[in-house]
């Protein structure tokens, strides 16, 4: 997409002569047309085989739905929810207070969920066409390939086939973070539009240092990519693509100004010459531009305009339920030994995934450091400032001592630091173009063959340690759902349930089982029952309330105060604990009780049965066990 040089009216320039159009074939011309069109189909193969194995190591399953535990759980039922509420018309509008489909029968405005528009537009989509099927899977293996073709495309004519190629895999590939965020937080892995954004931050601003004139469709698809990116993550992808947007403007401005001082315009040095001409001239990407600009203006900024002004109605104090992981976390390898996830590891931090929180990898940092070693030679360090203030925005920022990025007004619900790592590939490979290797000089291939061996090693080696366990629901999970949905009643009452916030909001109280009941509720998306659980990212006092008077947090009593720990309730409910049930119970239109015996007691299990009658439905599900569905067999 860089800006190319026009041929000469009537004449090609040859070596040696000049020859008239058409009167001699350009056999040089030819030649490297051709050699260009075997590099292209290199690197693009090469790209492709590597989203395959993404698919197949990281992805694993495309046997249906995407059902596990945790935050994985919940994914899906925001796409579900976006099926449910939106409403598409002269501007779209999705519904967010949710009356009574969850916190039954209150409802609650449930706007602090993880929304991903365009993941839950896709999601919509293909299930309201198609039904249940692995549509988080295709779209997460679809992010991959857009980040990493995309990047090739962006950068093959500014630095050749070979280190194109190079930044696009380092920068999606060896994206060790995201790597480990799937499926648990799919909703910060697809970074597609993320981060070609900040290859074309990159593009632009360089030629700008270097005075080198911008192409027509490098400034469209700047523009486009703005509000395709609304459809990503809103908590945090779209926040940093709009930091390294934020802080690479005001360093063009910067340079303009002080240009400016000197006599010169640099605006006019750079600007397109002929704009319209050049998107004339090509057709086919001009046009697929202006379609994704027209739909995400269209599609994706009314809708998150509609959550933006949503969370203007609550007020929270402090950065609540914030996480912060050390910064110097960058510094640990992946080596087979004293990766995130050895032993070594996990008995000095006692956390694998948290080593994740902030490594990239060691090969990482040795292609940033060759990469500014290079760039001080050449005295173009300039090229690298708004990355490095990015970088560095990010890696001094604490939620409560240090809150940097809180500058911004996008990070106002940030809560979570590494999250930030998400895109420290993708800023490290562009800087190590700042390095010109020359490949005849014996130490720099040595140097080279070392960094590059010790990248493989790191990527399989954090590969390989990848690992979820695939649930893949069975004939009795479908069964257990259809006789959820097919019992009279609008709702269901989960037994143990949880409401929880993010935050730290009811969480230990009306959800002390949260590593196996927290998104619970997501099954409604199978059964379409209303439900009592919801888990949101932040919540209010007076969201959870209602059930705090009802007499709820009395009736938990769980064998571990820790909530990532805690496994079961240590007795079962006394004559007053079964009075607050049986009243909320009988007083909603419940149609059934889906019971988790593994999280009770002994015994327990029998009590209700023999109360409420026998359960019509039995299957196991991912984190809570055993689930039985007893019908609520009484007239209402």
């Amino acid at each position: 997409m860089a800006d190319e040089p026009l041929p000469s009216s009537g004449v090609y320039a040859g070596r040696h002569e000049l020859f008239e159009e058409g009167t001699r074939p350009d056999r040089a011309g030819a030649s490297r047309a051709l050699s260009t069109l075997r590099a292209d189909a290199f690197c693009i193969g090469a790209l492709l085989l590597a989203t395959l194995a993404f698919a197949l190591v990281v992805v694993r399953d495309f046997s249906g739905p995407l059902v596990n535990v945790d935050d994985t759980n919940a994914l899906e039922h925001l796409g579900y929810m976006m099926e449910e509420h939106l409403t598409l018309g002269v501007l779209p509008r999705l519904q967010l207070e949710s009356t009574r489909a969850m916190l039954y029968p209150f409802g609650t405005l449930v706007v602090f969920l993880p929304w991903g528009v365009e993941r839950d537009l896709v999601y919509t989509l293909l299930h309201g066409r198609f039904g249940e099927g692995p549509w988080l899977q295709l779209y997460q293996v679809a992010s991959v390939a857009i980040s990493s073709l995309g990047t090739y495309f962006l950068l093959r004519r500014e630095e050749g086939a070979s280190r194109a190629v190079l930044v696009a895999f380092v920068g999606t590939f060896m994206n060790f973070y995201a790597v480990y965020k799937f499926p648990h937080h799919m909703n910060v892995t697809p970074l597609h539009w993320a981060l070609l954004s900040i290859v074309v931050d990159f593009v632009l601003f360089r030629r700008l240092v270097r005075r080198q004139r911008w192409s027509a469709r490098l400034v469209l698809a700047r523009i486009v990519l703005l509000p395709l990116l609304l459809g990503l993550d809103i908590g945090y992808v779209v926040g940093y693509a709009l930091l390294s947007f934020a802080v690479t403007s005001i360093a063009a401005i910067v340079l303009v100004i002080r240009a400016r001082r000197r006599g010169e315009n640099l605006v006019a040095a750079v600007l397109p010459r002929a704009p319209l001409r050049e998107l004339r001239e090509h057709p086919a990407t001009t046009i697929l531009f202006a379609s994704l600009l027209v739909v995400a203006l269209w599609l994706y900024l009314p809708i998150v305009a509609q959550i933006f002004l949503a969370t203007r109605k609550f007020t929270f104090s402090g950065p609540g339920g914030s996480f912060w992981a050390s910064q110097f976390r960058l510094l640990f390898p992946y080596l087979p030994f004293i990766g995130p996830q050895s032993k070594a590891m996990v008995a000095i931090f006692g956390d694998a995934e948290g080593i994740g929180e902030f490594s990239t990898g060691w090969a990482l940092l040795a292609l940033a450091i060759v990469g500014l070693r290079g760039a001080k030679r050449r005295r173009e360090l300039v090229v690298y400032a708004p990355i490095l203030a990015a970088f560095v925005l990010c890696f001094l920022y604490h939620p409560r001592a240090l809150p940097t990025l809180r500058l911004f007004p996008w990070f106002q619900f940030n809560r979570v630091a590494g999250r930030a790592t998400l895109f420290f590939p993708i800023w490290f490979a562009l800087v190590a173009l700042g390095a010109h290797v020359d490949f005849a000089v014996a130490r720099v291939r040595a140097w080279a063959t070392a960094i590059g061996l010790f990248a493989a090693v790191e990527t399989v080696t954090a590969y390989a340690a990848f690992r979820y366990d695939v649930f893949r629901p069975d004939a009795s999970f479908w069964a257990y759902m259809t006789a959820v949905r097919e019992e009279p009643g609008e709702a269901v009452l989960d037994w143990p349930f949880c409401i929880s916030g993010g935050n730290g909001v009811a969480t230990q109280d009306l959800c002390p089982y949260y590593a196996l009941t927290s998104t619970t509720y997501a099954y409604r998306r199978f059964h379409k029952k209303d439900v009592v659980g919801l888990l949101l990212s932040r919540m209010t006092e007076a969201q959870a309330k209602p059930f705090y008077d009802l007499g709820f947090a009395k009736l938990f009593a769980p064998d571990n105060p820790e909530i990532r720990t805690a496994r079961r309730q240590t007795r079962c409910f006394d004559e007053q604990d079964w009075q607050t049930f049986e009243t909320f119970y009988r007083s909603h239109d419940f149609a059934g009780v889906s019971l988790y015996p593994d999280l009770l007691p002994e015994g327990c299990a029998e009590q209700f049965t023999s109360r409420f009658g026998a359960p019509s439905a039995e299957t196991r599900l991912p984190a809570e066990g055993r689930a039985l569905f007893i019908p609520r067999r009484q007239p209402r």
